[in-house]
């Protein structure tokens, strides 16, 4: 067996293609990543939009944001209760999608002001400290809106924010 330092034109065909061929793996895994964080923003913006076009929801939001909202025995059974658990649904519906890690933490930068700002709120602590009591006395769990909660306090307390 003799080795020959020669280069033939199937060669130089074959690195071609083969450069050609890794050129547009590397373009399409760009593409691939540039959608993909296009679709984890669509998510957010859907729920985000839903609340946003509730004007029960962004009454209740108001509420909570100029510290109108008194949470006591009379919000139970209320149209203020739906409204608020609706908003915390929206919420918890955008959690969720972080917990399963369909989106990141910084597309959570789009909802950090409202996630913070509701979550802080005296009378919503006030109103979680009921639902924490829910579920043990009716043996059902759920309902205490823990994805939420778990995410606005990871984004209130984030150094990098």
């Amino acid at each position: 067996m003799t080795f020959r330092p020669e280069i033939s034109l199937g060669d130089i065909i074959a690195a071609a293609g083969f450069f050609v061929a890794a050129i547009g793996l590397f373009l399409t895994l760009c593409q691939l990543r540039r959608d993909s964080k296009r679709k984890r923003a669509e998510f957010i913006v859907s729920v985000f939009n839903q609340y946003v076009t509730d004007s029960d929801t962004c009454e209740m939001f108001y509420l909570l944001e100029y510290d109108k909202f008194q949470y006591g025995p009379e919000f139970h059974g209320s149209k203020q209760e739906r409204h608020l658990d609706r908003l915390l649904s929206y919420f918890e519906m955008i959690a969720t999608l972080y917990d399963m890690g369909v989106v990141t933490r910084k597309d959570l930068e789009l909802t950090r002001y409202q996630f913070v700002r509701v979550y802080k709120n005296q009378a919503v602590q006030s109103y979680f400290e009921f639902l924490d009591k829910l579920p043990g006395s009716l043996g059902v769990s759920g309902g205490t809106f823990h994805r939420f909660r778990k995410v606005a306090e990871l984004l209130d307390h984030d150094p990098n924010a």
